[in-house]
C-alpha cells in the first residue's frame, strides 16, 4: 500500500509478526488493576469545630484504593476486510473510613443537627461506592498495515453512592441525653449513550512481540439522576424525624475519551497470545455524589472522572 499512510513492509521486518491477524473469531479475556486518584482540594469534610482542624478532606473522601475489574473483548471477522469488536468493562470502588472525636462537623449534612438538642458528633462513618459499566460495538477496517481505524455506538453507566452516619446524642430536659444517629445518603447514576471512533496502531517490536498504541474518542448524551435520603433516630424516639428523599434528573452531553498501549506475546503464532499494558480513562461531564452533597438546586454535571489501569490478559484466536 502506497501513500503518506505510516506502514511496514514483511519484507523489511526480520520477524514474521503479522499485526491485524486474519482469524475468523477471537476472544479476549482481561484484568484491569484499577487505580481512580481523589480531587485535588483540600476542602474540610470533618473538621474540629473548637481547634477548626481539617481532620477529614475532599481528596481523602473522593480517593479510591486500588480495584480490580474485568474486560471481555469478542472480534468476528467480517466482509470488505471488516472486524466487529464487542468490548464490555465492568469494575467496582469501594472505601470506607471512620472519625472519631468530641466535637465534630461535617459539611455533609443537608440539614445540620440543631445543637440545642444535639450535643456534637462524637463520630461519623463515611462509606463511599462507585460501578463503573460499558459497553461498545465497534467497526474496525485496517486502512493499512498496522493501522487500524473504528467507529461504533457505545454505552457507560456510571453510579456514585455516598452514606454518612453521625453518631451524637440528645439533650432531653427531662430524661436527660440518650444516643442518636443522623443518616445521609446520596446516590448519582449517569447512563451515557453515544458514538466513539477510534485509532489503533501495531508495530512488531521483536520475534513474536509486537506493540499496541489505542486512542478513543466519542461524544455522548447523559441522563443523569441524583437521588438523597436524609433521617435522625435517637433511643427514645424523641427527636426522631422520618426519613426524607428527593430525586433530580438532568439531561446533558458529555465527553469520553480512553489512551493506552499494550505489549503483546504470542505463544502460538495467531492463536494464543498475551499482552500487558496501561490504559487512562477520561469523562467530562457527568454528576458525581461528591459534588452534589450540598446542591439544593439542579444537579451539577460540571465534573470530570479520571481512573487509569495496568491491564494484562489472554487472547484466543482461530
Amino acid at each position: 500500500m502506497t501513500g503518506a499512510c505510516p506502514s511496514w513492509s514483511m519484507a523489511q521486518s526480520p520477524w514474521q509478526q503479522s499485526t491485524f491477524k486474519e482469524n475468523n473469531l477471537s476472544v479476549e479475556v482481561g484484568a484491569k488493576i484499577f487505580d481512580r486518584p481523589g480531587d485535588d482540594s483540600t476542602t474540610p469534610v470533618i473538621s474540629d469545630s473548637l481547634t477548626n482542624t481539617t481532620l477529614f478532606d475532599q481528596e481523602e473522601a473522593t480517593e479510591f484504593g486500588t480495584s480490580f475489574g474485568v474486560e471481555i473483548k469478542v472480534n468476528a471477522a467480517g466482509r470488505y476486510n471488516r472486524i466487529f469488536e464487542f468490548r464490555t468493562v465492568l469494575t467496582q470502588w469501594d472505601e470506607s473510613s471512620a472519625i472519631f472525636g468530641n466535637n465534630l462537623e461535617s459539611v455533609f449534612s443537608p440539614a445540620p443537627l440543631d445543637l440545642s438538642v444535639f450535643t456534637p458528633p462524637q463520630s461519623v462513618f463515611y462509606n463511599t461506592q462507585s460501578d463503573y459499566y460499558s459497553f461498545e460495538l465497534m467497526s474496525k477496517r485496517a486502512v493499512c498495515q498496522g493501522l487500524t481505524l473504528s467507529v461504533g455506538p457505545r454505552f457507560i453507566s456510571t453510579d456514585d453512592t455516598i452514606n454518612i452516619q453521625s453518631n451524637t446524642a440528645t439533650n432531653d430536659p427531662v430524661l436527660g441525653p440518650n444516643a442518636a444517629t443522623q443518616l445521609n445518603s446520596f446516590d448519582a447514576k449517569n447512563s451515557l449513550i453515544g458514538v466513539q471512533v477510534g485509532v489503533e496502531v501495531n508495530r512488531p517490536i521483536a520475534q513474536s512481540v509486537y506493540f499496541t498504541f489505542f486512542g478513543r474518542a466519542g461524544g455522548y448524551h447523559n441522563g443523569t439522576r441524583l437521588d438523597t435520603a436524609a433521617s435522625i433516630t435517637d433511643t427514645l424516639g424523641l427527636n426522631t424525624t422520618p426519613a426524607t428523599a428527593t430525586r433530580r434528573t438532568r439531561s446533558t452531553e458529555a465527553f469520553v475519551g480512553e489512551l493506552g498501549g499494550r505489549v503483546n506475546v504470542e505463544l502460538l503464532q495467531n492463536c494464543i497470545s498475551t499482552y500487558l499494558g496501561y490504559e487512562a480513562t477520561v469523562i467530562d461531564g457527568i454528576a458525581l455524589s461528591s459534588q452534589n452533597l450540598t446542591n439544593l438546586g439542579r444537579i451539577d454535571t460540571n465534573n470530570t472522572l479520571f481512573f487509569q489501569a495496568i491491564t494484562f490478559g489472554v487472547n484466543l484466536s482461530y
